[in-house]
This record gives structure tokens, C-alpha cells and sequence, in this order.
């Protein structure tokens, strides 16, 4: 058998978690207990030795290892099934309470053995029949214990491996994350640079472009990013919006000073703004204006955007139940860190109006 081959039968799993190494570390055990035992007997046996004394102590002690083997498989069960988790003083005391039923039983058992052999232990007897048992309960346990606080601390190694390898693969994950971004950016610039002057305004856009993906890549490192900020980005994002619709998409704006230092969450008007532009002013052959309004209420801030375009055709309410990414990550977002709704009504004279509030 190969060494390969070896090893998976040792692994194997017999009963439990129990492996046939385990197993048969623990019936080597009991062997050299049971030889131990053996040569205790010898020494004690009062009278002339001769061949049937010797048969029958290797028959008592084949006796008294079985009893105990059969014990030991119940009480691993209760210990290091039952009450693997249980705190150190509930096994303690439940060991106390087995350990004295255990010594009662065997007591119990020798005392049968005793009799049905006619055989007689003299003063030996409570030694015999307890003091034996009593060392080998605690002797067998104790490595139990201590084999078992072995595996746990080996399973915590493995986790602690594992946490430390999947934070290492996040964190190449990240550095790749910056450098693609980077990466598109230097191509960013390096067309801009092939592009010839009288193209001013490709050379315009593509500059507008790697400004959006730059505040994508920086935001994404922020937990908050202020309003103003926010706010900078949707202007350049919409400034390459115009140059696709033209004249049909105009935009206004009408902003509070007191309320650009406010903390938000990166890309939280962003998605709505999209809405506007491509669901909204999209589908509409004269285009339309969207108004981006960030106004100071009482002790909130109220975050409007609107167009006049094409509008939603049906119930609003099912634009709750939308499952379109951008009104759906921005109401989770609004409810999760400041338990705020999201609200959808229709605009005048047309179009949609989607507003909410933030607590200043």
C-alpha cells in the first residue's frame, strides 16, 4: 500500500468525526493499559503461580478492558458531542457526576465477576475494582481533552490561514482595481494627446470622460463624499450627456451653499440623474429639461431631481416594486443609513419627480 493510500485510510472517518488512526491510537492504548494491568494482577494474586492463575488473569483483564471500552463510547458521545460547547464548569461537573457512576458501576460489575468466578481479591479488591478504574477515567480523559484542544486550536490555525489568504487576495483584488483604472486613464490621455486641434471638442470630452472615471475610482474608496462634490461630478457626467442629446436636454440647477458640506454616500444622486436622462428625456423625441434641487429644509436636506419627459405610463406604485437597478440601490441605500423613502410622483407638465431627504 502506498503512503498516499495509507494516509487516506487513516483519515477515513469510522463513527462520528472519529478516524481510523484515532481509533487505533485509542485501542493501543488500552492495550498497554490492559499489559500494565495485567503485570499489577501478577503482583497481587496471592498463591502458588501456575498456568490457570495465568489464564485466567489475561482472561480478567480482557474482561475489564471490554467493560471499559463499551463505556468509553457513550461518554466520548456525551463529552464531545453533547457538550463540546458547553462552558468548562458545566463538563467539569458533568465528569464529577459520570466519574461516580462510572466507579459505582464497575465496583457493580466486579463484584458480579467475583462471584460468578468464585474468585476472591481479598484486600485487593477496592483497588480492583475502583482505584484501576478511577486512574484510567482520568488518565483516558485527561488525553481526550487535551487531543480535542489540540484539533480546535489547529482548526482556528486553518481559519486564521484562510482569513489571512482571503485578505491578501482582496487586497491584490484592490491594487488591480486601481491599476486598470489607471491604466484607462493614461490611454484616456494618450488618445487626447493624438487628437489633431481643430477637434477641440473631442479632445473636451475625452477629458470629461476620465474625470468621471476618476471620481468612480476615488468615490470607491470613500464611505462619504460632501454634496458638493457629488454635485461637480453629475455636472461633468451630464456635460457628456449634452454633447449626445444636443439641444433636446437642457438642465438646471439650484443648490443651498449651506448644505454642499453634507456627507453622503458616493453615487447617490447619480442613478436618478441617469433615470432622468435616459428613461425620461431619452424617450422623448423634443427632449426635456431635468432640475437637480438640493434645498435646506428645517433639519433636513431635500434632494430633487425632475424632467419633463415622457413620464412613467401606469400605476407609480410599481415603480416601488421596480426591479431596475438604480431606483433600487438608491432606496435600499436612503433606507439602510438614514431610514428615509425614496419618493416618485409625476411632474407638471410632464415627466417625473424623484425627491428625498437627508438629515443635516
Amino acid at each position: 500500500m502506498s503512503s498516499i493510500a495509507r494516509a487516506n485510510l487513516l483519515s477515513k472517518r469510522v463513527l462520528w468525526t472519529i478516524t481510523v488512526r484515532e481509533i487505533s491510537l485509542w485501542l493501543l492504548f488500552n492495550i498497554i493499559y490492559g499489559i500494565l494491568f495485567y503485570i499489577a494482577l501478577q503482583t497481587i494474586s496471592n498463591g502458588k503461580k501456575h498456568f490457570g492463575i495465568y489464564i485466567w488473569l489475561l482472561l480478567d483483564v480482557f474482561i475489564h478492558i471490554f467493560i471499559q471500552i463499551l463505556l468509553t463510547i457513550p461518554l466520548w458521545w456525551l463529552f464531545f458531542k453533547k457538550l463540546n460547547k458547553r462552558p468548562l464548569p458545566v463538563v467539569l461537573g458533568a465528569h464529577l457526576v459520570v466519574l461516580s457512576l462510572f466507579l459505582l458501576f464497575r465496583g457493580w460489575s466486579e463484584e458480579v465477576i467475583c462471584r460468578l468466578t468464585f474468585k476472591d481479591y481479598g484486600n485487593f479488591f477496592y483497588w480492583h475494582a475502583y482505584y484501576l478504574p478511577f486512574l484510567f477515567y482520568i488518565i483516558q480523559f485527561s488525553i481526550f481533552h487535551a487531543y480535542n484542544f489540540w484539533l480546535k486550536s489547529q482548526r482556528q490555525l486553518e481559519k486564521e490561514k484562510e482569513l489571512l489568504s482571503l485578505a491578501y487576495q482582496s487586497e491584490v483584488n484592490a491594487l488591480k482595481a486601481q491599476i486598470q483604472p489607471h491604466f484607462l486613464f493614461n490611454t484616456l490621455n494618450s488618445i487626447s494627446a493624438t487628437v489633431p486641434p481643430e477637434m477641440e471638442a473631442t479632445r473636451v470630452l475625452i477629458a470629461r470622460l476620465a474625470d468621471t472615471f476618476r471620481y468612480a475610482l476615488r468615490s470607491s474608496q470613500k464611505h462619504e463624499v460632501t454634496l458638493g462634490e457629488e454635485l461637480d461630478f453629475i455636472r461633468t457626467w451630464i456635460e457628456l450627456e449634452m454633447h449626445r442629446f444636443k439641444s433636446r436636454l437642457k438642465v438646471e440647477y439650484n443648490t443651498d451653499e449651506s448644505v454642499l458640506q453634507l456627507l453622503i454616500p458616493p453615487m447617490l444622486l447619480q442613478p436618478l440623474v441617469e433615470n432622468a436622462v435616459k428613461h425620461g428625456i431619452g424617450g422623448s423625441i423634443s427632449g426635456g429639461t431635468i432640475k437637480i434641487s438640493c434645498i435646506r429644509e428645517g433639519r433636513h436636506a431635500k434632494i430633487v431631481i425632475s424632467d419633463t419627459g415622457v413620464g412613467f405610463k401606469g400605476d407609480l406604485q410599481q415603480l416601488e416594486r421596480t426591479e431596475g437597478i438604480g431606483l433600487k440601490n438608491t432606496r435600499q441605500r436612503l433606507l439602510r443609513l438614514y431610514n428615509e423613502e425614496l419618493f416618485v410622483e409625476a411632474n407638471s407638465p410632464s415627466g417625473l419627480t424623484s425627491y428625498f431627504y437627508i438629515p443635516l
